[in-house]
């Protein structure tokens, strides 16, 4: 998974976050891509938003799951991610 560092003087949270989860703090490669594991992201990412819904009612945490679905279905269809995802054969 690579996750796009698109500048490296941001501070924006999703930029600090991509930052943060770089493997090993490696430099960015030329093309500004940042190799990400994906597992790895995806648990560090579960034990932040933990920490954080636990801090809001059980409707705002269901309310943001469903929010994740629909960005989730959202993102599949960009280009960049279709490309990214394994091929699957056909039987």
């Amino acid at each position: 998974m690579n996750a796009s560092y698109h500048d490296r003087n941001c501070s924006c949270l999703d930029c600090r976050v991509r930052q943060a989860l770089r493997a090993e703090d490696a430099p960015a490669a030329e093309d500004g891509m940042v190799h990400v594991d994906p597992r790895e992201a995806l648990k560090a990412l579960c034990r932040v938003t933990a920490e954080l819904l636990a801090h809001h009612s059980g409707a705002e945490t269901k309310a943001f799951f469903h929010k994740l679905i629909d960005h989730r279905e959202q993102w599949k269809k960009a280009a960049h991610v279709m490309v990214q995802r394994e091929a699957r054969g056909r039987a």
